[in-house]
């Protein structure tokens, strides 16, 4: 399994208290992730699809025209980054209450989705990065047409 990842200091507490007790959640309330976690999964990948067809017709012409716009996508999407992480952790430590090798069928569903959301992390970073690349080239090609 991959590192603990915890937003705030209520996530540790919550994960300590659960994880020590040994209490886990009922198979109804995993099938409730489960089906959240789909609909949070769909959700990003829509959101990464609807910016990868933005960035990916971009030109460095296109971004030095209207700056201020691709800095306000920029950052929007750092934060997007911030909600897939939540997402993740949030999913991820309640797959990780469980023993690896004693895991119901739908905590291992979850798991899955949980390493989706890690990929969708990966890669939505990965596409942030190259805005970040064309919006340097923007601010150089601005430099030169002054």
């Amino acid at each position: 399994m991959k590192k603990k990842i915890f937003d705030n200091k209520v996530d540790r507490i919550l994960y300590r208290v659960l994880s020590e007790s040994k209490i886990s959640y009922t198979p109804e309330m995993i099938d409730k992730f489960v089906m959240e976690s789909k609909n949070d999964l769909s959700a990003v990948k829509m959101m990464f699809n609807t910016h990868l067809g933005r960035i990916r017709d971009l030109s460095p012409q296109n971004v030095c025209d209207d700056l201020p716009q691709y800095i306000q996508l920029h950052q929007k999407m750092e934060n997007n980054e911030k909600l897939i992480t939540s997402k993740h952790t949030k999913y991820y430590n309640i797959v990780d209450l469980y023993d690896i090798y004693d895991m119901p069928n739908n905590v291992n569903e979850l798991e899955k989705i949980t390493d989706e959301f890690d990929t969708m992390y990966y890669d939505y970073g990965k596409l942030t990065e190259s805005l970040d690349e064309l919006i340097e080239i923007g601010k150089r090609l601005q430099n030169f047409l002054k």
